[in-house]
């Protein structure tokens, strides 16, 4: 079954901790919640597109930036968005070899700042 599980969406599960998944097709993930969950992507090589919003967890932002270039490195498309939260990418050292599209939303309703 999971074999055929293309996109997944994750909403408002407050009591979660981490994610983890093992669907080999999976293309896009969406995750929106009050707190940072950590990600564990086995078969990450197909997911292009991915989403992640959460509102209430502080320096949320440096998780995806540092960490998801090597969870997920062919990424193309990829939508943060925080509450008030601010991000040096100057500082970033790793990079999306593959992102063709980055929006970041500093005020939590996925209006873009940048």
């Amino acid at each position: 079954m999971l074999e055929q599980l293309s996109c997944l969406t994750v909403s408002d599960c407050s009591m979660l901790q981490m994610i983890e998944s093992q669907a080999p097709n999976l293309t896009t993930f969406d995750f929106e919640g009050d707190n940072l969950v950590q990600l564990s992507l086995q078969q990450s090589l197909q997911v292009r597109n991915l989403l992640m919003e959460c509102h209430l967890e502080e320096n949320f932002l440096c998780y995806p930036v540092t960490k998801l270039p090597y969870m997920v490195p062919n990424l193309e498309s990829l939508t943060l968005s925080s509450n008030g939260e601010r991000l040096n990418v100057s500082m970033v050292p790793v990079k999306f070899l593959y992102l063709e599209f980055l929006e970041i939303c500093l005020d939590g309703d996925l209006s873009p700042m940048i």
